[in-house]
């Protein structure tokens, strides 16, 4: 393909004419006609190549090679606008859109296509940052950037699915690395081609809970189109999953055995799937239950031509020796792919940070290598950081994102030593009833109901109400159900327990107060006597 463009000068003997000779100008024109069309196909074909290997913006110039040769082929232009929309950069697809739309005109069916996708993915993204402000309080998003590949590869693996070849990938890498954040991208691309999404997220406290978290699976596809009309055998099998479970059948007696379970799901998830392209999310896998696990592996082997992508993401550092043989099964089903996802380069996080962060010019590289060199390269370090220099006050947030609240950069920049630190100034500006919430949830596995917590503790109602408000509102918890709220992250979860002990009476976080009274106390007297050192060795 180089080698071609390389040979490409522009039009056939374009500096070469004959006057009044019909058939040496018919020859050149079709002869010109031929080597355009081949180029132009091969640098298509090219383009679609790398767009599967996940070098994006090398598919893009050739495209856009292929359209300066040959500006009126409509399926460049559309391919054009889909690797923007994918990439998510909206801006430069609405470009691609505008120019097709000189270019071809603006009633061309394909112009009102593209723009028609274009649409819908904006709607979504709008929908996505705009949603119930139970979830989206407060909420600062990282960027995605530097995932280039990783998100081809997801694509590509979505893409075959739509076509009916399934595909598994499994997203591994340790926490706070990006892998819920990517899979939103990819269920933000479905949802906006009008698809199906189902997500999961396996629960550390429901580690034990047998068939847990494939019960879940079976009540979220029963409640979708196409759904209905199951053989009364496998009807009766998702009956003894869950009772919840709208099918006719009444439950069979007897214990569950995998393979039965695998089928009945797998059946059911065939008929979803043949009403719409379904793409199943399992977050956090390395938690979900042993039953569970055993059926989402031959679940991933069973996909046959089922209109399905499965996307599971695992902490491979929380890994044991059964969910590496999991990973391994997983791996090797429904022409499997594993993505690891790594730390960000410096250069990708500084770009991160130009991203959400608007800064004057004088500041702009010192801020970005000083963040970049704390986030470790993990997008969750970032997002932490963030916060607690807004909540420090150098940052403030403005309609357009982040920004410095004053003219200059604080010198040093308050930064915590490290993420450890991090969390626990966080978990330090909480109000005791706050605290006392926060340990409780950790102790009951990170999720629960109010309710639930209300029970375990000694808060009152207004205190529970008013806790969980300050918890959420700090992004320390999120909704995951009307009633239910878990942790942000896992490193939240861990914090706490290992910072905010909790005293058999419910009272524990009296004794954290005191332990950071004690703290400070002590870093006071210490700070005393630097003071006092300083005054006997500064001269007289």
């Amino acid at each position: 393909v180089e080698r071609a463009e390389a040979l490409w000068r522009g039009r056939f003997m374009q500096d070469f004419a004959l006057p009044d000779a019909p058939e040496w100008t018919r020859w050149v024109e079709t002869r010109e006609m031929a080597l355009e069309g081949a180029l132009v196909q091969l640098l298509a074909t090219e383009a679609e190549v790398l767009r599967q290997r996940g070098a994006v913006d090398e598919a893009i110039r050739r495209l856009e090679k292929a359209i300066g040769i040959d500006p009126y082929r409509e399926g460049l232009h559309s391919l054009l606008v889909d690797l923007h929309l994918d990439s998510g950069r909206l801006t430069r697809a609405a470009h691609s859109i505008g120019r097709a739309r000189e270019l071809l005109g603006p009633d061309t069916p394909a112009v009102a296509d593209m723009a028609g996708r274009m649409e819908r993915r904006v709607r979504r993204r709008e929908a996505s940052e705009n949603g119930d402000a139970r979830t989206q309080a407060a909420q600062l998003r990282t960027e995605l950037v530097g995932r280039t590949r990783e998100m081809a590869a997801l694509l590509d693996t979505w893409r075959r699915a739509e076509r009916g070849v399934p595909r598994v990938a499994v997203l591994t890498g340790p926490a706070g690395i990006g892998k819920t954040r990517l899979t939103e991208e990819l269920a933000e691309v479905v949802r906006g081609e009008g698809a199906t999404v189902v997500r999961l997220t396996a629960e550390r406290n429901e580690r034990g809970l047998e068939w847990g978290l494939i019960a879940e699976l079976a009540r979220k596809l029963a409640r979708l189109p196409g759904a209905d009309g199951l053989d009364p055998s496998v009807g009766a099998t998702l009956r003894r999953l869950s009772p919840a479970i709208p099918v006719s059948p009444e439950p069979a007696s007897g214990a569950l055995e995998p393979t039965p379970v695998a089928g009945s799901v797998t059946a059911l998830l065939h008929r979803v799937a043949a009403e719409t392209p379904l793409l199943l999310v399992v977050d956090e896998a390395q938690w979900a239950d042993d039953c569970s696990q055993a059926v989402l592996s031959r679940l991933a082997r069973s996909l046959d031509s089922a209109r399905c992508a499965l996307v599971i993401c695992f902490q491979d550092e929380e890994t044991d020796e059964g969910g590496r043989d999991f990973l391994e099964a997983l791996a090797h089903a429904g022409g499997g792919e594993r993505i690891r996802l790594v730390a960000l380069s410096d250069g990708d996080v500084r770009e991160m940070i130009a991203l959400m962060v608007e800064l004057p010019e004088q500041n702009a590289i010192t801020f970005r290598d000083r963040l970049a060199t704390a986030a470790e390269g993990n997008p969750l370090y970032l997002t932490e950081l963030l916060r607690s220099l807004v909540e420090e006050g150098t940052l403030i947030e403005g309609p357009e994102g982040l920004r410095l609240s004053g003219e200059r950069l604080p010198d040093p920049l308050p930064l915590p030593s490290s993420v450890q630190e991090l969390l626990r100034r966080r978990l330090a500006t909480l109000s005791d009833p706050a605290i006392a919430f926060a340990a409780h949830l950790a102790k009951l596995g990170g999720k629960a109901s109010l309710e639930h917590v209300k029970e375990r503790s000694d808060l009152s109602e207004g205190g529970l109400a008013r806790a969980a408000g300050e918890l959420l509102s700090t992004q320390v918890v999120n909704w995951s159900d009307p009633e239910v709220v878990s942790f942000a992250h896992d490193r939240l979860r861990k914090a706490v327990l290992k910072d905010v002990p909790v005293a058999a009476n419910g009272n524990g976080h009296h004794r954290w107060r005191d332990r950071r009274a004690v703290l400070m106390s002590v870093a006071a007297v210490l700070l005393l006597a630097v003071l006092g050192i300083g005054s006997l060795l500064a001269p007289d």
